[in-house]
């Protein structure tokens, strides 16, 4: 493997450029990354890297001085330059010291980057020839070893944890934490980019955190060790912390929280994000470590009802099942929407019930499309295009506050009905025996219905025992047919067709599948 060094004052650059190509198969591990001329010395002295990417203007020691040493050192790199349009007399002097090409940053492209490599280094001894270092062979298996760490960790193996986490070269008995960062914001980017887009922005974001870790770890003492785990969720990015030799808890607390306040300000300048950031205790081992991050990682959900900012473990919410709660809330919200009576509070007593309930993003979903399904215009909007509850409940108020200028105009014996219909659906119920109760001729009323409603009556009321038995099927063990008798479909059979039909798939396939 060839060695890589870059050299570059600005955090972005430096974590855009390790991520920009894939470097492991252009043959090229990358060594370090330096934010001046004199770390990258440091750096080009241990390492005697192949290629040298450096900026010109740089605190401390800047490219020019750097590339002299270089040479002055015979050390064998290729280099090439990063410029800005006004650093011309430098490059120009930097060609003159024997670089072999220059790029300006605002033409910075994985393209240009890729064809200096073809020019300068492609007909250079293959790494597998020329032969791996000891170090190189080190760090390649290492990062194996470490794979097989988060596999345990993360898959709440703990047999051989301890055993995974020395051979990943990590102190397994020293103080450690971790960091979930959460942010809802990639949920909406995630709906917004395309796949190719979205994967490249978090590539770049998972690199800036890198890149962060590393400065983080040279500028303490003693140096900690960081690991980001295996990105499964995509608005979950989560960190390992351990801090091996001797130091106070106290200044350990200290250290996180501000590294934690560093991340928020990168992810927020570079990234437009706003992440809510949860920190473990400082534990002793990894052991318990994993005994907190496991159920952590399992709650990530209940930080889409916080506000961005760093909060300590024990104050985050846990998600919870759907108990019916939050069904009777947003029943008697529907309820009020159908008599015209629906306000701005109908809707926040529903929300404020959910930050003190918290349901999974996914029984959130099928929660607000479920029972608004029977409406002339439903909610159909997934809560993951949302960036968090706030935006959530904004929108739905918005579709809310259109709803009645369309119900409170329906026709006082159709309202009439549509309380009835709630109350008795679970009942052998006719449209004969509504007409009825409202006092209007079968035939006009069935007229009069699907007119203000856009759906006949036996398609409306169907529709209505079909929600109540989703919701059944979700909450409850009872036997499917028993619910469904319960429910007012006298006919199982009937009721078997008609589920797959609204659904897609069977109520045994239904029940299972959420």
């Amino acid at each position: 493997m060839k060695k890589l060094v870059i050299a570059d004052d600005d955090f972005l650059v430096r974590a855009y450029l390790k991520q920009m190509i894939p470097w492991e198969e252009k043959g090229f591990v990358i060594a370090g990354d330096a934010k001046n001329g004199e770390e990258a010395w440091k750096l080009i002295e241990r390492e005697h890297p192949s290629l040298l990417i450096t900026d010109i203007c740089m605190p401390v020691c800047d490219g020019l001085s750097l590339i002299k040493k270089v040479k002055e050192a015979g050390i064998p790199s290729h280099i090439l330059v990063l410029s800005c349009h006004d650093d011309f007399d430098y490059v120009r002097q930097a060609m003159q010291l024997g670089i072999d090409d220059y790029l300006l940053k605002t033409e910075l492209s994985p393209e240009k980057l890729e064809a200096f490599l073809e020019k300068h280094l492609a007909k250079e001894t293959p790494a597998a020839e020329a032969g791996i270092s000891t170090d190189d062979l080190v760090r390649l298996g290492r990062e194996k070893l470490r794979e097989d760490f988060f596999t345990a960790f993360t898959d709440g193996a703990n047999d051989d944890l301890y055993r995974f986490t020395q051979a990943a070269g990590l102190p397994p008995d020293a103080d450690c934490a971790a960091l979930l960062l959460w942010d809802g914001n990639w949920l909406k980017k995630e709906h917004r980019l395309s796949s190719e887009d979205f994967t490249s922005v978090r590539q770049s974001f998972r690199s800036t955190c890198q890149t962060l870790c590393t400065e983080a770890a040279a500028d303490a003492d003693p140096h900690p060790l960081f690991l980001l785990l295996p990105q499964n969720e995509t608005a979950v990015t989560g960190l390992l912390c351990f801090f091996p030799g001797s130091r106070s808890r106290s200044r350990t607390a200290a250290f996180l929280q501000d590294f934690a306040h560093q991340l928020r300000t990168n992810a927020s300048r570079y990234f437009s994000l706003d992440p809510a950031i949860v920190l473990t205790p400082i534990l002793p081992g990894i052991a318990p470590l994993q005994r907190h991050w496991l159920p952590l990682a399992s709650n990530a959900d209940s930080l889409y009802y916080e506000q961005g900012g760093i909060y300590p473990e024990e104050k985050l919410v846990p998600i919870a099942p759907p108990d019916g709660s939050q069904q009777q809330l947003i029943t008697e919200l529907l309820h009020a929407l159908q008599q015209g009576t629906a306000s701005d509070k109908a809707a926040s007593d529903f929300f404020d019930g959910l930050e003190h309930h918290r349901l999974a993003l996914a029984d959130l979903t099928v929660l607000l499309q479920e029972e608004t399904r029977s409406l002339p215009t439903p909610w159909t909007a997934d809560v993951t295009s949302f960036a968090n509850l706030a935006e959530l409940q904004a929108s739905f108020t918005a579709w809310l506050r259109s709803i009645p200028q369309t119900q409170s105009e329906l026709h006082p014996a159709i309202r009439s009905a549509l309380t009835y219909i709630r109350d008795h659906q679970n009942e052998p119920l006719a449209q004969t025996d509504v007409a009825d109760y409202v006092h209007l001729n079968p035939a006009y009323f069935s007229t009069l219905f699907k007119k203000s409603l856009g759906t006949s009556f036996s398609d409306y009321l169907a529709e209505q025992r079909l929600r109540r038995v989703r919701q059944r099927l979700l909450q409850e063990t009872t036997q499917i047919k028993d619910i469904a008798a319960e429910e007012g479909f006298a006919d199982y059979q009937y009721f078997c067709r008609l589920f797959k039909k609204t659904t897609g798939v069977s109520p045994s396939h239904y029940r299972r599948q959420q």
